[in-house]
């Protein structure tokens, strides 16, 4: 019997290197849904569908979080700043409940660890993020999102 399963890959520009991101194995479809099989196989879809926005919601965090890291390590002295593992922060969504990643890192002069993730610049304000929202016209355009210092 065969399935059908996601995956979720990330494509670099300039020379399109693919890497495996997640694999999502759907579940088999119920073949006996009663009187009303579309309501049932929808309800199915729905229920996956939001399982998987939550992945990439995790996903695209990631992102966000090394984009974070990596200004924040720009501007210290050059080899001053290590990564020092990373935390997870458990966050309702209307997704469900998403487990984001942060990268701790230490200083080598002794200061406090920090997550630069968990920061955001003096002058929060709204950010492009490649993630289709409601409404858009495709699938990939921009949504604003609005950063709150915490």
């Amino acid at each position: 019997m065969s399935h059908v399963r996601l995956l979720i890959c990330r494509v670099d520009e300039g020379d399109n290197q693919v890497t495996e991101r997640a694999r999502v194995t759907l579940p088999p479809v119920l073949a006996d849904a009663g009187a009303a099989p579309l309501d049932t196989l929808e309800a199915q879809v729905a229920t996956v569908g939001q399982c998987l926005l939550g992945r990439l919601c995790e996903l695209q965090w990631d992102a966000i979080d090394a984009q974070a890291v990596a200004r924040y390590r720009a501007g210290q002295a050059p080899g001053s700043v290590v990564a020092d593992g990373s935390d997870t922060l458990f966050v309702a969504s209307r997704f469900g409940t998403l487990q984001l990643r942060r990268q701790v890192c230490a200083h080598h002069d002794g200061r406090p660890h920090i997550m630069p993730g968990k920061y955001h610049p003096a002058k929060a304000g709204p950010v492009s993020v490649p993630w289709p929202r409601e409404g858009a016209g495709r699938v990939g355009e921009a949504a604003v999102v609005t950063t709150v210092p915490l």
